[in-house]
């Protein structure tokens, strides 16, 4: 092999190492995004991810935080969420949105928003906080 062939073979080996470094990478984070387990009770969805990471995510903080159009009060830049009133709330069910999200249908009617799996994930590795009481209205 001449050396012009040999430091062409190199620099393969190095390429090839380093996407497989990069697909190992990207799967492991893909793991950590895609749900293993989801199900649901009064208070908590609870899902366990591929990667085994477990989580429960309050049922109200989804809805209140629905990331639909309509629940965040329009597109505009000063568009206002207007589910800040929910008092309570009741997971009916779900279903998955192809490979990356789950549609919530929730016990007032709304079932449009759509939860992405990294969004959830995000929420997942947050500490959870106590949802703040809307004022009341005069």
């Amino acid at each position: 092999m001449s050396a012009a062939a040999s430091g062409r073979y190199r620099a393969q080996v190095l390429i090839d190492k380093s996407v497989n470094f990069g697909q190992a990478q990207s799967e492991s984070r893909m793991l950590s995004t895609l749900p293993d387990q989801i199900d649901f009770d009064a208070q908590d969805l609870h899902i366990r991810w591929k990667d085994g990471k477990e989580c429960r995510l309050g049922l109200l903080a989804l809805r209140r935080n629905c990331p639909c159009a309509v629940c965040r009060g329009g597109h505009e830049a000063d568009a206002r969420p207007t589910t800040g009133g929910i008092e309570s709330i009741a997971l009916l069910s779900w279903k998955k949105v192809g490979r990356y999200a789950l549609q919530l249908n929730w016990s007032d009617g709304h079932d449009t928003g759509i939860y992405t799996y990294d969004h959830l994930r995000e929420r997942c590795n947050e500490k959870p906080q106590k949802i703040p009481r809307p004022p009341p209205f005069f």
